[in-house]
């Protein structure tokens, strides 16, 4: 691409969830910027992430999208509830994994910048998002990368009591709507043909992207998980009925 270079705008909206009400914004997204990172993808292996997170012309082309972000928050937690939950709700590339990894492992994975702009993704491609806008918004960030399962998420920095694995991250998923540190969620597995369902059992290796502030508000969000996986084993219960209902509409569930 050269600056010179006319581009021509097309919205994308985007929606969000935060404590109840749902939000709608809107940025120009470019196709040629959407080609050039098409381009210049990689197959999904770790030493390609920091060129994925640390590219200057993605962060010019995002960076409305960060501040509108920064616009609708009240605090540093808040800016990291908006961009989880933005991220969490772009829909999943469920014929990228049935089809185009299957057949081509080695299947280039999309930018930031390419998820934004297609409007989907695949669990890594959504977690890299994810990572980059915590990153700009000047949060700690790490990766979760489960070989065993083929699965990727997102730590978020936070008190060490509510780190996976004692980690000083917390657990986010990005595939779907979900509460930050709820580990028990389970997942079709992409590498078995009739993709049964499993929760993430091993290790994962912990890739650390930036350093930067704590998601210090992220008891809530844990004091919730606990109260949802209750509701989970108690649903005949009135009280866990009622907590259900408000959990779903705090998050958009």
């Amino acid at each position: 691409m050269t600056e010179d270079e006319d581009l021509r705008a097309e919205l994308r909206a985007i929606y969000y969830t935060l404590n109840g009400i749902g939000y709608k914004i809107q940025i120009g997204v470019y196709k040629q910027v959407k080609a050039y990172f098409a381009n210049k993808g990689y197959y999904d292996r770790p030493g390609s992430y920091q060129d994925y997170l640390y590219d200057s012309l993605q962060r010019r082309y995002l960076d409305e999208l960060i501040f509108q972000i920064m616009q609708g928050a009240d605090s540093i937690d808040d800016m990291a509830r908006i961009a989880i939950n933005i991220v969490q709700r772009i829909p999943y590339d469920d014929i990228k994994v049935r089809y185009d990894l299957r057949y081509d492992p080695e299947c280039p994975i999309r930018f930031p910048y390419e998820v934004i702009y297609d409007n989907k993704g695949i669990c890594s491609e959504k977690s890299l998002l994810l990572a980059f806008l915590l990153k700009e918004l000047g949060l700690g960030v790490a990766l979760f990368r489960f070989d065993e399962e083929n699965h990727m998420t997102v730590g978020i920095k936070c008190p060490p009591e509510y780190g996976y694995r004692h980690t000083e991250y917390a657990f986010v998923e990005t595939t779907g709507v979900n509460l930050v540190t709820d580990d028990q969620i389970y997942y079709v597995n992409s590498k078995q043909y009739g993709f049964p369902f499993i929760q993430l059992k091993s290790i994962p290796e912990l890739i650390p992207i930036c350093d930067g502030a704590s998601f210090e508000g992220v008891y809530q969000e844990w004091f919730d998980t606990r109260d949802l996986h209750s509701y989970q084993k108690n649903s005949a219960s009135y009280y866990h009925i009622a907590r259900y209902i408000e959990i779903s509409r705090k998050y958009g569930l």
